[in-house]
Formats: C-alpha cells, structure tokens, sequence
C-alpha cells in the first residue's frame, strides 16, 4: 500500500517539475520580448530627439 503512495508521489512530483520548467522557459521568453520592447523604444526616442524620422 505504501508503495502505491511513493509511487503516486513521484508521479505528482515529476509532473509538477515538468510545469515548472516550461513555466521557467516562458518567464525567460517574456523577460526577453520586455528587454527588446524597451530597446526599440530607447532607439526610437533617440532617433526623434535627433530630429531624425518623423521629424519636420
């Protein structure tokens, strides 16, 4: 009976570790398209304050 607990544990735990590194890889994903949104947007201020496009 007990083995059937360790059993259903390990299960559980493997299943809980598999969530937590796919949750893992999409926190790093998202942490990535922030870094770039804020470049881009660093970029294009740099870029106006030059008068450069947009600018007339």
């Amino acid at each position: 009976m007990i083995e059937k607990y360790i059993i259903v544990l390990l299960i559980v735990i493997g299943f809980e570790a598999l969530l937590l590194c796919i949750a893992w890889e999409e926190i790093k994903a998202l942490q990535q398209d922030k870094r770039d949104w804020k470049n881009r947007y660093y970029a294009a201020a740099q870029i106006r304050s030059r008068g450069g496009v947009g600018e007339k």
